[in-house]
């Protein structure tokens, strides 16, 4: 059975896996930001994450993943930041 299989298998059987990834656009005089973020699903024995997608004019720029376990109280959470592209020409 391959990893694929068996993730689509975990994802029927458990529906909080089914996560609604939501998004906000906000108009500004560089262009249009768009903030889309959701909770991803991990295997188990992971922690959880929460990922932010940012775009500017559609172009997808940069990726903010947090991970930890938000049950802990307090707890780490490991912050990694991603950078696609560092420089986009805009069209507004």
């Amino acid at each position: 059975m391959k990893l694929r299989d068996m993730l689509n298998q975990l994802v029927k059987e458990d529906k909080r896996f089914l996560t609604e990834r939501k998004s906000q656009k906000i108009k500004t005089r560089f262009g249009v930001f768009e903030i889309a973020h959701s909770e991803e699903p991990t295997a188990p024995g992971y922690d959880p994450m929460y990922t932010f997608d940012v775009k500017l004019s559609g172009q997808l720029i940069a990726g903010i993943n947090v991970e930890g376990d938000p049950r802990d109280n307090p707890y780490n959470a490991k912050i990694s930041i991603q950078t696609f592209k560092s420089k986009i020409k805009v069209k507004k």
